[in-house]
């Protein structure tokens, strides 16, 4: 779901919060929000993702709808990227969000 824009943006993502609060349904499948899965501290998953915007071995920046996830170590490397997620590989010391 790509985010919308403008008043109605807003009231249609305040209604889709809402019905994630009533109904208990999982916010990263309604609202796209990422989903973010570490395994030990090599192995990161990523689903809901947008983009990919700087990649190099030490660090990866990756565009969300809550904004770009920084993550730094070394040897990092992209295992799999699809549409829909995306998965890394190498020694992950810290994962951030730039506002």
């Amino acid at each position: 779901m790509k985010k919308a824009t403008g008043n109605n943006g807003r009231i249609k993502e305040n209604f889709l919060s809402s019905m994630v609060e009533i109904f208990e349904l999982p916010a990263e499948v309604i609202l796209d929000l990422p989903l973010v899965t570490l395994i030990g501290d090599n192995r990161l998953k990523i689903e809901n993702y947008l983009s990919v915007t700087e990649y190099s071995y030490d660090m990866i920046k990756i565009n969300t709808v809550c904004g770009i996830m920084k993550i730094c170590g070394s040897e990092i490397r992209i295992k799999q990227i699809a549409e829909d997620g995306i998965e890394l590989r190498g020694n992950i010391s810290s994962i951030e969000y730039e506002k």
